[in-house]
């Protein structure tokens, strides 16, 4: 049997109802916009076979539409189609940056993503109240963006800086997530829109950055 029951853990959310969390659902836009801009970039550069810039722009489209349907009707069957497309661009996009970036072998890019998958599974494992209202699976995201900004340092590499930017983006996006629900009394709408405005920033930062796909160094 389906399981339809309904997922409150927004302050948004008061009541079941497509519509009853108008920020959460219009913040979702911001996912659009990025994928739009990228696919305008994509079109001004002639590179009419860039695979990978295609996918990154149909992950970040498929992240927009998953997360809003998800926020108008949210139930375990719901949340599979917001969290696949954002497992899927993290995959790919440590790909790309362990890959064309850092300058690691296929075999070695392989077994990142793979270690890296291993330590988010196992984030499932953490107790109340050490899970950050459901932010705790992101927190490897946080780390590895981290350690490929170093990296990236390390080798002088001229995409650093923006990776620095992406970590501390992505830093203020997991506090705003993580603090929804203890601002509810304050906040009634909550902080839950802000993760979806600076994740969308993030994604698409990220995506400009490694769209040129340069792992040599300066």
């Amino acid at each position: 049997m389906l399981d339809l029951e309904p997922i409150m853990i927004y302050c948004e959310r008061t009541a079941i109802g497509f519509f009853n969390e108008p920020l959460n659902v219009l913040s979702n836009s911001v996912f659009f916009i990025a994928a739009w801009f990228l696919w305008k970039n994509y079109e001004k550069t002639h590179k009419k076979h860039d695979e990978e810039r295609m996918t990154l722009i149909l992950l970040i489209t498929l992240i927009g539409v998953g997360s809003s349907i998800f926020h108008m009707d949210p139930n375990k069957i719901t949340l599979y189609g917001d969290i696949i497309p954002i497992a899927l661009f993290v995959a790919f996009s440590l790909y790309i940056c362990f890959r064309r970036l850092v300058g690691l072998s296929i075999r070695e890019t392989l077994l990142v993503v793979v270690l890296f998958g291993i330590v988010n599974a196992l984030t499932s494992y953490v107790p109340q109240p050490y899970r950050f209202n459901e932010s705790i699976g992101y927190f490897p995201c946080l780390i590895a963006l981290a350690a490929i900004a170093l990296r990236l340092r390390q080798k002088h590499h001229e995409a650093a800086g923006n990776f620095f930017k992406l970590t501390g983006l992505f830093a203020v996006s997991l506090l705003f997530r993580s603090i929804d629900l203890r601002l509810c009394p304050t906040i009634s709408v909550g902080t839950h829109f802000l993760w979806h405005i600076c994740n969308g920033l993030t994604v698409y930062l990220m995506a400009e950055t490694i769209r040129e796909r340069r792992s040599a160094s300066r």
